[in-house]
């Protein structure tokens, strides 16, 4: 692997920056058309089956996260251990167990999207080679090639759905849920030729491969509860807001998902680049805080914007069985910061090594949402009370536990 470095600066940053607007310009589309293609009784049936694939997405995400930390780091030490693709595939297979038990567990679950859901379990494994190549470019700051992989899952899945919205494909919910899946063969396809799969089968982690599978596991446990409070919200509302009719769900649902959008994709996106970056420079505690100051000033920026325009743009892009006050968009828009502080912080803490502080911040933050869904208030009070107050809780946690260092520097929850 190359080793050459230009930091964040430049044509990979640029790329990366190009291929998350392109990622997230796509994902709106992809909402767009399925929302149109879809009744809301069905939309949020799509919405949860979208929300499942990625839980198990977030949790493989945990993967890139590791490796782009890891890999940052022995361009350093020059001390690389075990191949990483064992330890990437044992850790594939627990989750794409744990997607079967869901399925079977939870009521309803099993024939989501008359079934489509169950591709979940298979797809589970390209999913963990994308993550683990994507892990190893950034850490290796090709991070152009990285841009690339994120275009072309995002590409596939917007031509398949712009094909299913024009009658050239089927367009009902089992397909729609299948396109959503397809594209994580992609990387796979193209990879053959242009020697991705090359470079995934060749990626090296820190030490054995039984440290790596800890390792792996424990940033992709934070991972997972990453992905429940990010992509994984339309599941874990549709089991949480237990009073609201189908309706309300689907638009509440909706909602949720576009008003984060413009924060958590680039944050996404971003995440492991920002962890690689702060390893690289001793964890310059500026950077976060000239971020932190940019997060909450954007935030402020969406928040007022969607509370003036959001609800005639709702109600022209999406239609008349979707609408929501100024207000509420405004209110759901403010409670992205939150997350987006969430997203910072664990992001810090991982990047000082410690994997079980980067789990137990995340891990803080869900108990909070879910505890805020709890309040007997209407459903959208309290989807916006948990989503504001909710991560916040996890964020305080990530300050005491830098406040709160070790006399060697490190965390006090490092593995």
């Amino acid at each position: 692997m190359s080793t050459r470095r230009s930091g964040l600066a430049g044509t990979g940053v640029a790329s990366v920056a190009s291929a998350t607007v392109f990622a997230a310009a796509s994902g709106f589309v992809v909402t767009l058309l399925a929302a149109r293609l879809l009744q809301p009784a069905e939309y949020s049936q799509f919405a949860t089956a979208w929300a499942i694939l990625y839980m198990a997405v977030a949790a493989l995400n945990g993967v890139q996260q590791e490796t782009a930390r890891s890999t940052t780091e022995l361009q350093r030490t020059r001390q690389p251990g075990d191949h990483a693709m064992p330890a990437v595939l044992l850790l594939a297979l627990v989750v794409g167990l744990d997607v079967v038990v869901v399925l079977f567990v939870v009521p309803g679950y099993a024939m989501l999207a008359d079934g489509a859901i169950w591709f979940v379990s298979f797809m589970v494994f390209f999913i963990a080679g994308q993550m683990l190549l994507s892990g190893a470019l950034v850490g290796t700051d090709r991070l152009a090639s990285y841009a690339s992989v994120t275009i072309v899952e995002s590409g596939v899945r917007l031509a398949l759905f712009l094909l299913s919205a024009v009658s050239l494909l089927r367009g009902d919910l089992f397909s729609l849920v299948i396109y959503a899946m397809v594209p994580f063969l992609a990387w796979f396809v193209v990879g053959i030729p242009t020697g991705w799969v090359r470079t995934t089968v060749a990626v090296r982690g820190e030490g054995s491969w039984r440290r790596q599978l800890r390792s792996y596991l424990t940033v992709g446990a934070a991972a997972l509860v990453t992905g429940l409070l990010t992509t994984g919200m339309p599941a874990l509302l549709s089991g949480m807001l237990l009073g609201a009719d189908a309706g309300t769900l689907g638009t509440i649902i909706l909602v949720v998902t576009l008003t984060r959008a413009p924060l958590m994709m680039p944050l996404t996106a971003f995440q492991s680049t920002i962890v690689a970056y702060l390893v690289k420079r001793r964890l310059d505690i500026q950077i976060v805080l000239k971020t932190v100051v940019a997060v909450i000033g954007g935030g402020i920026f969406l928040a007022a914007l969607a509370g003036m325009i959001g609800p005639l743009l709702l109600r022209w892009l999406f239609g008349d069985a979707y609408a929501a006050t100024g207000w509420i968009l405004f209110g759901a828009t403010f409670a992205s910061i939150s997350l987006a502080l969430l997203f910072l912080t664990g992001a810090w803490v991982l990047a000082r090594g410690s994997q079980s502080g980067y789990l137990f911040v995340w891990a803080a933050g869900a108990v909070g949402t879910i505890g805020c869904l709890l309040i007997p208030f209407d459903p959208w009070s309290r989807t916006i009370i948990a989503l504001t107050l909710g991560p916040l809780t996890g964020v305080l946690i990530g300050v005491f536990l830098s406040a709160h260092n070790s006399r060697d520097g490190s965390l006090p929850l490092s593995m």
